[in-house]
């Protein structure tokens, strides 16, 4: 295989700019190691036939072997790779959403910072290197003079109630094992509903290979009903504990109501969280057990620990520092932990403020290249 030498960034379009941030984050450090940048964005194409022709032609033309770097999910069936290139996914949501675009079997070479991912992609894709971090820290780090107003500080939108997904199943058999995995997933924190789902298929001797669709569609409910879950869960302990919120995201307002120690901001831009973050003594981090750690790095940018549910992977890459404290949504105490936590905010802050066992962008990036170069070289 050519040597690797240029990045091709099909550009997302999310709406408040975390994987944009991501991406121009991540670019610059491609670019530092010497891939020559060529640039797309998803925006500004009426139809994916017009972006899938442009990017088709480029890869049909080049020599070398290309880096392509893309969040859409609709591309990844569009894209023709010719065998040789390598395909940087950077899915927001649990790729069994897409799990007929991944039965094309197009993909040279998948990359995966979410554990959670990495079992479905295992199974369903043709290759797969799994990141320790789906996020890293900038250089500079920028811990400022802001004294916290806030106890906690919580940037997320409420994404509907979880509903009873299984009302909508009509075969028996896969009621009992929605049912079944549902309440796996909520008692563990570390479960991954994927995982969980197949074991069900193994136990009820289902071959779950051929009934991947079915598979898939259990682990896209679940993975919705439990991220709904454990938002509202996390919240509402750390409201009903009595210490002051500071509660970013839209919907909130209406689901919760007034309440004397919440203060409701809507939306804001990935960036405009850096000063938000200040106004707290921590910042809670949602969606761990499926990987997510873009709320601890950017808090610990700004030298503010994090609170996070329970993560494997996380504790790998973080808790060798300050910058994280976990808790377990199974703990009859929460209300009390949240109600403490925060006695703790001087002594973890400056903890958090050594950035101790993060990675950098550039981290990941080298690790990519190196991945990369690894299966070049097999």
């Amino acid at each position: 295989m050519p040597a690797l030498s240029k990045l091709l960034t099909l550009y997302p379009s999310s709406r408040y700019g975390v994987l944009n941030q991501h991406f121009l984050r991540m670019e610059e450090e491609f670019v530092r190691f010497g891939l020559e940048k060529v640039k797309f964005s998803t925006v500004g194409y009426n139809s994916v036939e017009a972006l899938q022709a442009d990017v088709n032609s480029i890869l049909a033309t080049e020599s070398s072997a290309v880096l392509v770097f893309a969040t859409a999910a609709f591309l990844l069936d569009k894209i023709d790779l010719k065998g040789r290139h390598t395909f940087l996914t950077w899915l927001a949501d649990h790729p069994a959403h897409f799990y007929q675009r991944f039965q094309c079997g197009n993909r040279a070479f998948v990359i995966s910072a979410n554990p959670a991912h990495a079992h479905f992609l295992n199974d369903f894709s043709d290759s797969i290197y799994l990141l320790d971090s789906i996020a890293g820290v900038s250089r500079g780090f920028d811990s400022g003079d802001v004294d916290p107003r806030f106890d906690y500080v919580a940037a997320c939108s409420w994404m509907e109630e979880p509903t009873p997904f299984w009302e909508k199943i009509e075969e028996d058999i896969l009621v009992r094992i929605a049912k079944e995995g549902i309440e796996q997933v909520i008692g563990d924190d570390f479960a991954d509903p994927y995982q969980t789902f197949k074991g069900l298929f193994e136990r009820y001797d289902i071959d779950w290979s051929s009934n991947g669709l079915a598979l898939a569609g259990l682990s896209r409910e679940a993975d919705l009903f439990v991220r709904r879950y454990s938002r509202v869960k996390i919240i509402s302990e750390i409201i009903a504990s009595g210490r002051t919120l500071l509660l970013v995201g839209s919907g909130w307002s209406e689901r919760l109501g007034a309440h004397s120690n919440v203060t409701y901001l809507d939306n804001h831009e990935f960036l405009q969280l850096r000063d938000i973050y200040k106004l707290g003594k921590y910042v809670v981090n949602m969606n761990a057990p499926s990987g997510a750690s873009e709320r601890v790095s950017l808090a610990a940018e700004v030298g503010r620990p994090a609170v996070s549910q329970q993560s494997n992977s996380m504790n790998k890459v973080l808790a060798s520092g300050g910058a994280l404290r976990c808790f377990s949504l199974q703990d009859k105490n929460l209300i009390d932990y949240f109600r403490d936590l925060p006695n703790f905010y001087q002594e973890d802050c400056q903890l958090a403020l050594k950035n101790n066992g993060l990675n950098t962008w550039g981290d990941l990036c080298f690790s990519v290249i190196e991945s990369i170069r690894k299966v070049q070289g097999d």
